[in-house]
């Protein structure tokens, strides 16, 4: 049986990647979301959030035009997103923390926009609860 190495990183459809300007393209669904910049044609994620007490379309919306983030804000003119809807918002948070548990500060996915504040009320284990309950 084949090895698989984890953590595994999305297998992002072509095409996913949009201007964060164009945060009207969004689903209108909860979700999990990554902001970065292009480097060449690779994306480097530098933010990763949820949208569970409210959409992917209206998180991002509010990402470009008045982000709590000052990197977001300083660069939201260059910056990219891609995102994943889901149909709970149990899901969108479960999502959430494993990416913030597995990937922060990998090469694939550092998140160093991410304030570490912001994780302090994150549990992979507590959003795996919710899911299942």
């Amino acid at each position: 049986m084949a090895r698989v190495k984890y953590p595994k990183l999305w297998e992002w459809a072509k095409g996913d990647l949009h201007p964060l300007s164009e945060w009207s393209t969004a689903p209108d669904a909860f979700g999990f979301y990554e902001i970065g910049q292009l480097s060449g044609s690779v994306f480097i994620a530098r933010y990763c959030g949820r949208a569970a007490g409210t959409t992917l379309r209206q998180r991002l919306g509010k990402h470009f035009r008045s982000s709590h983030n000052p990197h977001i804000r300083r660069h939201r003119k260059s910056l990219h997103f891609r995102c994943k809807p889901f149909d709970t918002r149990q899901e969108a948070k479960f999502v959430e923390a494993v990416h913030i548990t597995a990937l922060t500060g990998s090469e694939m996915a550092p998140y160093d926009w991410n304030d570490r504040e912001e994780w302090r009320g994150h549990s992979a284990i507590d959003a795996f609860n919710d899911a299942v309950s």
